[in-house]
C-alpha cells in the first residue's frame, strides 16, 4: 500500500469526505435498501470514489439501515495493485490472501469493519457512484437458462454479462477482462449495466441520479424482453393439446381453515424442535403469501424447490435446500408432530443440520432463526428466490448453482462473516 506521504489522510480518523459525498451515498443506499425488489437482508452494496479513496459498504451492513459509520475507506492504489497480483492457485489460499489484501487496503483499520468482498468490483466500475443490487427482475434473467442469450440478443451494446465464477478475486479479474472486451467491441468506456450470472447487477454513474437512471433503464428493458418471452410461451402453450391454467384454483373456506390450524401446530412444533445454540429460544415465522402458495400448488413445485439454490444469498440466509414436507389434510396432533420430526431428522442426516426453510404444500412456508430478524431474513430471501425461479421458467428454465459453486459459498469464511455481522446483537 502507498505510504501516507503519497496520499491525503482521512478526516477525523474516519472516511475521507471533503464534499459531502458520504451523506449522498447513505441516502442512495437507503433508497434501494428499502425496496425488497432491489435487495434484501445484507445483500447488495454501494460505493463512492473520492480523491484516490473508495468509500464502500462494510460487509454485513444492511442497505436499508446503513449509516455513515457503515462504510469502509479503501486506498484505490492498493486495490489496483491487488488486481495485478497472482494469488495462490488453491481456493482456500487464494481467498485468504484476497481477504488479507482487502483488510490491508483500509485507511482506518482501527474501526474493525471489513469492506465488502465485492469492493474491487466497485473500484473497477467507471463512475464516482456504484450500486450493486440483487434485483428480482434482473435475477430472473441471471438465473435462467436463456438469460445470457436474451440479454446478448437485445442489449449487447449496453450490457456486460459476467458468467458464473468464484466470487472475490476471480470475479474481480473476470469483470476487469469483460470491461476491457466491451470497450474494444463497442468503443464505449462504460456499459450501462453489468449483469452477474446467478447474482445481480452493477451500475455506475458520476452522480446518484445517473446511477439510478441506469437501473431504471435496465429494469424497463428487461421487463419488455420478459413480456415478449411470456407472450411467446403462452402462444406455444395454446397451440398444444391441453394448456395448463396460469394459476391453480384457490382453497375452499374449509381447506383454508384447516391449513391455518395445521400452520399453527407446525409452527409450535418447530419452535420446540429447533435450538439456536447457546441457550435462548428459536423464532419461527410463517408465510402463506400468494407467492409461496403458488409454488406449493404447482405440479413441478417440489422439483423447482429441491433443484438447488439460485443465488448466493439463498445459500447464506436459507441454506442451500429447503425441507419439502407433505402432510395429509387430517394430520394433526402427535401424529403430525412425529411426521414433522421425522422429516427434520432425515433432512439433518442428509444436509448436516436443521433446515432453515420448511415448505408444506396446502399450508405454507416456515423459516426460523436464533432471532426474529434472522427468521424474517430467511423468509424474505426465500420468497424472493421463489419469484426468481418462477420468473426464470418463462425465460428458458431455471439455472441453479452447481454443486461446486454451492459448496464454495457454504464454506466461504467471508460469507459466514457477513451473515454473522448482520444478525449479531447490537
Amino acid at each position: 500500500m502507498a505510504s501516507s506521504a503519497q496520499r491525503p489522510e482521512p478526516l477525523d480518523g474516519g472516511p475521507v469526505d471533503t464534499r459531502g459525498v458520504l451523506a449522498t451515498l447513505v441516502a442512495l443506499s437507503r433508497s434501494y435498501g428499502s425496496d425488497p425488489e432491489m435487495t434484501l437482508a445484507g445483500g447488495g452494496n454501494t460505493s463512492a470514489k473520492l480523491d484516490g479513496h473508495l468509500l464502500v459498504k462494510a460487509s454485513g451492513a444492511a442497505l436499508s439501515q446503513i449509516g455513515p459509520d457503515d462504510f469502509v475507506d479503501l486506498d484505490r492504489t492498493a486495490l489496483k495493485a491487488l488486481l495485478e497480483r497472482d494469488l495462490a492457485p488453491s481456493r482456500a489460499e487464494r481467498e485468504a490472501a484476497f481477504k488479507d489484501a482487502l483488510l490491508a487496503a483500509r485507511w482506518t483499520p482501527a474501526t474493525g469493519r471489513r469492506p465488502s468482498v465485492e469492493s474491487v468490483l466497485h473500484h473497477l466500475m467507471p463512475g464516482r457512484f456504484v450500486v450493486h443490487l440483487h434485483a428480482t427482475v434482473v435475477n430472473q434473467f441471471a438465473c435462467s437458462r436463456d438469460g445470457r442469450r436474451l440479454v446478448g440478443q437485445h442489449l449487447a451494446q449496453d450490457v456486460v454479462w459476467v458468467g458464473l465464477v468464484d466470487p472475490g478475486f476471480i470475479l474481480a479479474k473476470t469483470l476487469q477482462a469483460e470491461l476491457r472486451a466491451f470497450t474494444a467491441k463497442t468503443g464505449k468506456q462504460r456499459p450501462r449495466a453489468v449483469i452477474l450470472q446467478n447474482h445481480g447487477v452493477v451500475v455506475s454513474g458520476e452522480t446518484p441520479e445517473e446511477a439510478r437512471a441506469q437501473v431504471d433503464w435496465l429494469l424497463g428493458e428487461l421487463g419488455a424482453i420478459k413480456e415478449r418471452a411470456v407472450r411467446g410461451a403462452h402462444a406455444r402453450a395454446r397451440s398444444g393439446p391441453s394448456p395448463r391454467p396460469d394459476e391453480p384454483p384457490g382453497p375452499s373456506q374449509v381447506e383454508e381453515r384447516r391449513g391455518k390450524e395445521q400452520a399453527a401446530q407446525i409452527r409450535r412444533a418447530l419452535t420446540a424442535m429447533f435450538t439456536p445454540g447457546a441457550g435462548g429460544h428459536p423464532e419461527v415465522v410463517f408465510d402463506g403469501s400468494h407467492v409461496v402458495a403458488g409454488l406449493l400448488a404447482r405440479d413441478e413445485g417440489r422439483r423447482l424447490a429441491l433443484g438447488g439454490p439460485v443465488t448466493p444469498d439463498q445459500i447464506v440466509y436459507c441454506r442451500s435446500f429447503p425441507l419439502w414436507l407433505e402432510v395429509g389434510p387430517r394430520d394433526t396432533g402427535p401424529a403430525l408432530e412425529r411426521h414433522l420430526a421425522a422429516g427434520v431428522h432425515q433432512y439433518a442426516q442428509e444436509h448436516g443440520g436443521a433446515p432453515k426453510v420448511v415448505l408444506v404444500p396446502g399450508v405454507g412456508m416456515f423459516t426460523w432463526g436464533a432471532t426474529r430478524p434472522e427468521a424474517d431474513a430467511a423468509r424474505l430471501v426465500y420468497r424472493d428466490a421463489v419469484k426468481i425461479m418462477t420468473g426464470a421458467l418463462d425465460l428458458g428454465g431455471v439455472s441453479y448453482l452447481d454443486d461446486d459453486f454451492r459448496g464454495f459459498i457454504e464454506n466461504w469464511e467471508l460469507e459466514a462473516y457477513r451473515r454473522k455481522r448482520l444478525f449479531e446483537p447490537a
